[in-house]
């Protein structure tokens, strides 16, 4: 089709038409004729007369072809013929195609093109049709949004989670950087009801709109082009019954395991879109993106209500960072989105678990607060906390030894740069357990200004006073509603010889954001915890030795508690592997005499990347997978996860694409167009054309208006 019109509902303008015809009509009913005598002798008015009235009939058809044009004008009639390309050669056009790099544009129905193939073919086409001033850039809609060359298209795969609303407003800054007469946004996708019209989007889409509304004034008041916004939806039509197969997410028990030590790991298989389940072929477990082991699949393992467990275990007999991956194997037939089958979990293979234990007292000896806690973890030795240095807890890819839980085991005062060290560490998903015992009385202003800071620091409560009671307390087994302390809950009395004659009494309110995890037997609390940034902090009211009198140190649970504890904390610094949305890869730490980098992403092979400084960042993050980091001999995992809304295969209807038009204050070009493979991709509006033709009109009545008047003698 090489004509169409966008605001059709202005055509009721056509209506107006038939002014001209009426004022023709009434125009001739003013003038009385008077029949007399002398007019037989004058013939030659009959030919005049009629001439006159054939100049009237075309002067109406004229000023109504004119009334015409205006109206088609108005309604924004579009070609999207190519030999008009070279009329639209009068002005420069700047276009940002947004292409939806989301998982579900690898949608395959058989006998169909992917959406995502669809796509590509759009683009190609639109942009062989480009006229000489025109420039087309692809923005690849992902979190975060990356620009992307027709080249480089062929290496992309629809394996992101969209970010709709960060796309635009990329696109926006983009075309504001351009003097081009005519700004456009064209957005590909396949219409998927998430990352459209979830809550979360449209909560963004709503500050997009108040942002959009500020820039708009501001480019009217600059006299520059403001960009208008098309969407077009790619693929075929979808019917209400998909099957489709995917993978919950891999969960272990913990994200550091001890060479030797088995690691269990859970997930579950799901099907949605049809009636009758069909069992998969198999599943495989990959170690490091090498085969491992098949995953049997027992014929009890059934699909009940559409999901079915999946269980596994593994051992590993070397140090180091490891990628499991579990793939399941379908049949092509029933299933339509092949993408969802995989998922990965990076965990840390350790000798034994890092941790850095921090001692209050100026030397560390048997009487020291760390010496249980040595013997329980089966760690190094504490360090003073006068020697604590900001080193120590560096989160650098060259530092082997890095801590993922810091013990902080009765400290008086920290100093200064190790308090900073301390904020990196949390930034960084360390893990922070703070004993509390004799020596913190006189540190009391310490902890509460320097540390808790009103609820604002990374303290989890405020002390308040040592506590001592006549008769002893002990922890209560019945409060430990913890993932941490789930051990214990199973035996009410597993900690009834902790006896506790003196402990802290700690105070929370909303502003601290923490959360009693464990109480004593009198209702005090015994463990509280915060999150902060993106680590965690416990704190403990009970000594780690035998100061106030606690015999916590001597019963066979305390062993099992700190290391349930410090596992629950590290599992906080393991999941910096796995990247937030839009996050980049971020390296320090390492000799500045390196400056190449290897990477392998899910959708490139390891290609070598230069250094110019460190830290160095590798934002182009958005497609999800496992991203494996060569520095040297050594290597690193990190994990974009996919977003499980993605296996939604649900679509937008115009009701919801009407929801984001009210929220967008842009010029929009239909609710949402489908990209039909027969459509040539150029379109040109043609609204200037027509009023090209209103204006040769306009001249053409004045000049017969004229010609009229002189022959009636006016």
């Amino acid at each position: 089709m090489g004509f169409r019109i966008e605001n059709a509902v202005v055509l009721f303008g056509l209506f107006a038409l038939s002014i001209p015809i009426l004022i023709h009509f009434f125009k001739r009913r003013d003038h009385e004729t008077v029949p007399w005598g002398a007019m037989q002798f004058l013939p030659e008015n009959v030919v005049a007369e009629r001439k006159r009235w054939f100049d009237e009939l075309l002067l109406m058809l004229l000023r109504m072809l004119m009334i015409g044009l205006i109206v088609i004008a108005l309604a924004t009639p579009i070609s999207t013929s190519a030999w008009l390309a070279p009329i639209g050669d009068r002005a420069s056009r700047e276009v940002v195609i947004v292409l939806d790099g989301s998982l579900s544009m690898g949608l395959r129905l058989p006998g169909e093109a992917t959406p995502w193939t669809s796509a590509l073919a759009w683009i190609r086409k639109r942009i062989d049709e480009a006229h000489a001033r025109e420039n087309v850039t692809i923005l690849l809609a992902r979190q975060s949004p990356v620009f992307v060359s027709t080249a480089e298209l062929g290496n992309r795969q629809p394996i992101g989670r969209a970010d709709m609303p960060g796309a635009l407003s990329t696109a926006w800054k983009h075309l504001e950087r351009s003097n081009a007469t005519n700004k456009e946004i064209v957005v590909l996708t396949d219409g998927q009801l998430h990352g459209w019209v979830d809550s979360a989007t449209l909560a963004a889409m709503d500050d997009l709109g108040r942002l959009w509304h500020a820039e708009v004034q501001r480019v009217k008041s600059e006299g520059m082009a403001l960009p208008s916004l098309r969407i077009v939806t790619v693929g075929p039509s979808v019917p209400s019954m998909l099957p489709n197969y995917s993978l919950s997410p891999l969960v272990a028990q913990r994200g550091f395991v001890k060479v030797g030590d088995e690691i269990h790991v859970e997930s579950e298989l799901r099907l949605s879109g049809v009636e009758k389940a069909k069992r998969p072929h198999g599943a495989m477990i990959l170690v490091d993106g090498q085969e491992h082991q098949p995953l049997s699949l027992s014929k009890r393992d059934t699909l009940t209500a559409g999901t079915m467990p999946l269980r596994f275990s593994l051992r590993f007999d070397r140090e180091g960072q490891h990628l499991i991956s579990l793939v399941v194997d379908v049949d092509s037939a029933h299933d339509v989105l092949p993408g969802d089958n995989a998922q990965h979990l990076v965990v840390d293979v350790v000798n034994e678990l890092p941790v850095l234990l921090v001692d209050g007292d100026t030397e560390v000896t048997v009487d020291s607060s760390t010496y249980f806690l040595q013997k329980a973890l089966r760690c190094k030795d504490g360090v003073p906390a006068k020697a604590l240095t900001p080193m120590m807890l560096e989160s650098n890819v060259g530092n082997a030894d890095r801590p993922a839980v810091l013990v902080l085991a009765d400290v008086p005062d920290l100093a200064a740069d190790s308090l900073d060290a301390i904020e990196r560490f949390l930034d960084a998903g360390g893990g922070v357990l703070v004993l509390l015992g004799e020596r913190v009385a006189q540190a009391k202003t310490f902890y509460n200004e320097r540390l808790h800071r009103d609820g604002k620091g990374w303290l989890p409560a405020r002390l308040e006073d040592v506590v001592t009671s006549k008769d002893d307390t002990q922890p209560d087994p019945r409060s430990f509603q913890h993932p941490a302390l789930e051990l214990f809950r199973s035996t009410a009395n597993s900690m009834s010889q902790a006896h506790l004659k003196k402990w802290w009494r700690v105070s929370t309110d909303a502003r601290d954001r923490a959360s009693v995890i464990g109480r004593l037997t009198n209702s005090d609390p015994f463990l509280v915890e915060k999150a902060y940034k993106r680590g965690r902090v416990i704190v403990c009211t009970v000594p780690p030795d035998r100061r106030l009198g606690s015999r916590l140190p001597t019963v066979a649970e305390f062993p099992v508690l700190v290391h349930e504890l410090t596992n629950y904390l590290a599992a906080r610094r393991h999941s910096s592997s796995v990247l937030r949305p839009g996050e980049p890869i971020r390296v320090a730490g390492v000799d500045s005499a390196i400056r190449q980098v290897r990477l392998r992403t899910p959708e490139f092979d390891t290609k070598t990347i230069d250094v110019n400084t460190w830290p160095w960042l590798h934002t182009d993050t958005g497609a999800v997978g496992p991203y494996r980091l060569h520095i040297g001999d050594r290597s690193w995992w990190h994990l974009v996860p996919n977003d499980p809304e993605e296996s939604n295969l649900a679509r937008c209807t115009d009701k919801d694409w009407r929801r984001i038009r009210t929220r967008l204050p842009v010029d929009w070009y239909g609710e949402a167009q489908r990209a039909d493979g027969d459509e040539p991709a150029h379109r040109e509006e043609l609204w200037w054309l027509l009023l090209l033709g209103v204006v040769g009109l306009l001249c053409s009545e004045v000049w017969m208006t004229r010609r009229m008047a002189i022959a009636r003698g006016v």
